[in-house]
Parts: structure tokens; sequence; C-alpha cells
């Protein structure tokens, strides 16, 4: 009996509206019953918060209990600080994307702690009322990162209208609403909020694949038409951040001098980037068509990738395959390198590898220096039959320019 793909459900839609403050009425309680819930529930938490937002540990401590809910409390509150809690330095100190990298870090310092319990990393970046005049908004973004969900609230508050004191009260408010969340209560602080102020959140609450993956307790989740039983001849491996005409191009290219199928992979885990949430997952298989195979994978390395797709042809470019002969990459160990090179040859896998531009000077395979045993499993891609200088990282920067 031939086995059949499985066909996933489609990408989960993310949410962005303004919170209901009706709705929130309706489950209104105040600070001290919100926190003996919290304290009742089974969720312990990491929260880390920076520029604002530390008196929501102190109402957390106030009262008993405290034990059962935090696990750890962090105010890295220099940018300093704030880059050795995250392992890599932030574009913007007080923005959703930091709010949501802290959350993710908060959640795994939470799974490694206690790995028996549920748990969650909430973390919140602000803007408040100091002792100097601040050009932009006086704001605050507070994220939620579990193994169910990922949510980030956003509130800008009036500028004037409140003093520090008054300020750190709506933060940490809006910090407790959030552990409210992630807690699975449905209880929150009523908000006293200007007529001109609204909490936005985004959020997404993925499919059981996805979150078995964040988790670390599978290392794929696919998204699109699947069977395990056949695993894709070409994997493209990428961020895909956005996905784009040289992509594209990549694949179809392979797919035309290539035996298929393909399948587009990405790792939600990288040593140099941070963790993917669900928020991220989401974006990135949005670009895809349902017809399309994307793979999430934990494979940070392609000793990993090859583990998972024993026999594939990898699409590279020129600056990936570099690095993966790098002993700079291998902690400046060349056996590690060789052990790495070893296990690709040893799972069958080969590269096609593409022409990129690299400082300036479009760079193929043959104007590398590889070592034999990484060559051998290389095959060229000549630039007079595909090449296409585009950078996802030039066009984000377009964008934000934008």
């Amino acid at each position: 009996m031939m086995c059949q793909p499985v066909k996933h459900a489609s990408t989960p839609k993310m949410d962005h509206y303004a919170v209901d403050h009706h709705a929130v009425d309706r489950h209104a309680v105040d600070l001290h019953a919100l926190i003996q819930l919290i304290h009742e529930s089974p969720t312990q938490i990491v929260l880390a918060a920076t520029g604002g937002g530390s008196l929501a540990v102190s109402d957390l401590l106030t009262m008993p209990g405290a034990s059962r809910t935090l696990i750890d409390a962090l105010v890295p509150y220099s940018s300093g600080s704030l880059s050795a809690f995250l392992e890599f330095e932030p574009p913007q100190q007080c923005s959703v994307e930091t709010a949501r990298q802290m959350a993710v870090r908060a959640f795994e310092q939470a799974q490694e702690r206690q790995p028996d319990a549920p748990t969650a990393g909430v973390a919140c970046t602000a803007s408040l009322v100091s002792d100097r005049q601040k050009r932009g908004e006086h704001r605050l973004h507070v994220a939620v990162q579990s193994e169910q969900l990922t949510s980030v609230a956003s509130l800008v508050l009036h500028k004037g209208a409140r003093d520090r004191t008054a300020e750190e009260r709506i933060a940490a408010d809006v910090i407790l609403n959030q552990v409210a969340k992630a807690c699975g209560l449905a209880e929150r602080l009523a908000l006293d909020l200007r007529e001109d102020e609204q909490v936005q959140v985004d959020e997404l609450r993925p499919p059981q694949s996805w979150q078995d993956l964040l988790a670390a307790n599978s290392r794929l989740a696919a998204s699109g038409p699947y069977d395990p039983a056949a695993p894709p001849r070409i994997v493209y491996p990428g961020a895909f951040h956005p996905i784009h005409a040289a992509h594209r191009g990549i694949a179809a290219y392979a797919l035309a001098h290539c035996e298929g199928p393909l399948a587009y992979e990405i790792s939600i885990v990288n040593p140099d980037k941070p963790t993917l949430d669900f928020l991220d997952m989401g974006d990135r298989a949005a670009q895809f068509a349902a017809d399309e195979l994307l793979l999430f994978t934990r494979a940070a390395t392609f000793a990993e990738k090859a583990e998972l797709f024993p026999g594939a042809l990898f699409l590279v470019g020129a600056d990936t395959i570099a690095r993966i002969d790098d002993p700079r990459y291998y902690d400046h160990c060349r056996e590690f390198r060789d052990e790495a090179v070893a296990a690709l040859a040893a799972g069958g896998c080969r590269f096609l590898v593409f022409g990129r531009e690299v400082e300036g000077r479009f760079t193929q395979l043959s104007d590398l220096s590889l070592g034999e045993g990484l060559r051998q499993r290389c095959k060229q891609v000549p630039g007079e039959e595909f090449r296409m200088d585009v950078s996802s990282t030039k066009i984000r920067t377009e964008v934000g320019d934008g």
C-alpha cells in the first residue's frame, strides 16, 4: 500500500486587534485577587523587564505564594546587561521585536530550570518618563512566550499626562495581565487609560507540531504536504526573511536540473540569531503557497540537517559553503570541522552551490579554497547559468527605511 502525503493544516492566522475594554471589564478583578489567582496557577515564569515594569515583580513578591510563580525575575537595565541576557545586541532596546526576543529567552531559561512544569517567559521593554526630555513616544511592549502562545501587548502613553510613578503602575498592570494570559486565566486588571490610549495585541496560538518543536519535544514540523516515509530529495535551507526572487529562482533552477521534490527548511534555532517564536514562524510560513513544502526544524548545523535529511541535495550559496569549511565556526578546531564534514559524507548529502556577492565581489565555488572532503560533495552552478544579486537583509533595510 502506497503511503499518502500527510496534508497539514493551513498556517494559523495571526490576531491583530485592540483590547476590547468592555470585555476586560467583564473579567475585571483587583490587584490582590489577580495575583492570588496567578500564584494558584501551576504555570511558573521567568520575568524580565528593561526600561520599566519592575513594579510588577514587587507586586508578585508582595503576596504569599510568589515562589510557586516566579522562577526568576531579571532587570537587564543597561544596554550591556540586555545584550548579555539576549546573547546578542538588539537593534533597539524598546521595541516589539526586542520584547518578543526577551520573552523567548526567558521561556528557554524557564524550561531549563523547570523542565517538568508548565512554564512561560514574560518580558517588558519600556520607554517611560525620565529625568531628561525624550524625543520619542512614551511606550511599552510586553511579550509572553509559552509552549502554547506567542503574544505581545503594546501601549503608547499620552506624553506628559502622567508622572513616572503613574506610568510605572500602568506598565506593571499590563505585565500582570500578560502573566495572567500566560497562566490561562480569563481575569484581568482594568487599566486606567485615556480615551486615546489602547493596548494593541498581536498573538498566535500555533498547531501542536509547532508547540512541540519550540519545546524541543520534536526536531521537525511541516507546513504543507509532507510524507515522512518519502523525505524531500532537495532541501533549501534559509531564513527566508523575506523570501524573494533569487530564492524562487534558485528553487526553480534546482527542480529543472535535479530530481525533486523540494522542501524549504528554516531552523528556528541559530547560533548567531535569536530563536524564532510563533509569530516569526507564522510570518515566514505565510509566504509559501499551500502546495509548497516548508519544514521548520531545530537543525542549526548542516551535520544536524544531514541527520534529518539523509541523502539530500542542499541548495546553498558560496558564502554558506565557505562557513561550513571554516574552523572558526567549530570553536577554531579543525578536528570538529572534519567530524562535521565526515557526518555529511556519511549521510550521503551533497551541495549545489550558487554564486553570491560577498563584500562587493561575485564569488563562486571555484573561487574558494575548500578541504577536499567537502569539495567532493559540491557541484557549482556557473554564474553565466544563474546569477541574481538580491539580499533579504537589503530588502529589510529598504523596507525599514521606507
